[in-house]
């Protein structure tokens, strides 16, 4: 297995980073919504311009132990089609659970909630991905993986400061950057991914991303 760096944003940088040092950063994180989102809508279409060619993974940011599960499953299913990312595809597509907030906020977890959200999001086409901090993410279910925050600048997912991380990482946020984070995910996780957009807001796309706006489509494009 090989590992593939990306980066995630609240706010999608402009221009985009595209290296880690002589590492080309090949995939990213792109916020949906949810309770806790600093941006309760997500990104907008003009931000979506700027990686429609790379892999991407949404993020969802709910508050376990405010929101009901189910209802945030729904909310996700609903955020998930608005930004046209594919239900039943093949293979599946996971949205990221970022688990830092409300009844889970560390040092504690609460994987009762997420596996009624998982139990209401898989039927409508989609997976969860558990993301939290190292020593709190192994006690959430592993579902199509799971992502451990731990700034060291160290990319291995097996260490974390130099401590060996006693449970199995599918990805790692390994360095915060200040306008952007670094992650890595183990190449089987790829596939999960792919490339998907929101169709454009015409007038919002306009004054921000013009230059690609010959380039842009709006329609589904399902790696």
């Amino acid at each position: 297995m090989t590992n593939v760096l990306g980066w995630d944003a609240a706010y999608c940088p402009n221009p985009i980073p595209t290296h880690y040092g002589t590492q080309p950063l090949e995939w990213c994180e792109v916020y949906i919504g949810g309770s806790s989102a600093t941006r309760q809508h997500g990104w907008s279409a003009a931000e979506l311009v700027r990686v429609e060619h790379m892999p991407k993974l949404p993020v969802w940011v709910p508050t376990p132990g405010w929101d009901n599960p189910r209802q945030s499953a729904l909310a996700c299913v609903a955020a998930l089609a608005a930004f046209r990312v594919p239900a039943f595809a093949t293979p599946w597509r996971a949205v990221l659970i970022d688990l830092e907030t409300g009844a889970a906020k560390p040092p504690g977890a609460d994987p009762s909630w997420l596996q009624h959200f998982q139990s209401v999001i898989v039927t409508r086409g989609y997976d969860t991905m558990a993301y939290a901090s190292t020593s709190v993410v192994g006690a959430y279910p592993v579902y199509t993986g799971r992502i451990g925050a731990c700034p060291d600048d160290d990319e291995n997912l097996s260490k974390c400061y130099g401590k060996d991380v006693t449970v199995g990482l599918a990805g790692k946020q390994f360095a915060w950057l200040g306008a952007y984070d670094l992650d890595v995910l183990g190449s089987q996780v790829m596939p999960h991914l792919g490339l998907w957009g929101a169709v454009s807001a015409s007038a919002e796309v306009t004054a921000e991303a013009a230059p690609s706006l010959a380039d842009y489509s709006p329609e589904i494009v399902d790696g």
